[in-house]
């Protein structure tokens, strides 16, 4: 029996791979080519890390889950 699991699955840019993660755990990999790698507009690919370059701000975390509630609890 298997499961499908690949909504589940995070890749991460590693120097010249992508390492997938299921969880914490490490799956496999697989090599890329920067030199042929697009991003979009506002995106650049600098000394193998990716930079947002479009001047936004992040977006701020919420720090606990009941974010604007009285007492701070829902």
């Amino acid at each position: 029996m298997s499961d499908n699991i690949t909504s589940k699955v995070i890749g991460r840019l590693k120097k010249d791979k992508i390492v997938f993660y299921y969880e914490d755990d490490v799956i496999g990999e697989a090599r890329v080519d920067l030199t042929k790698m697009d991003l979009k507009s506002g995106f650049q690919l600098r000394n193998q890390d990716i930079y947002s370059v479009t001047g936004r701000p992040r977006k701020p975390l919420d720090t606990h889950y009941a974010h604007n509630c009285d007492m701070g609890w829902c």
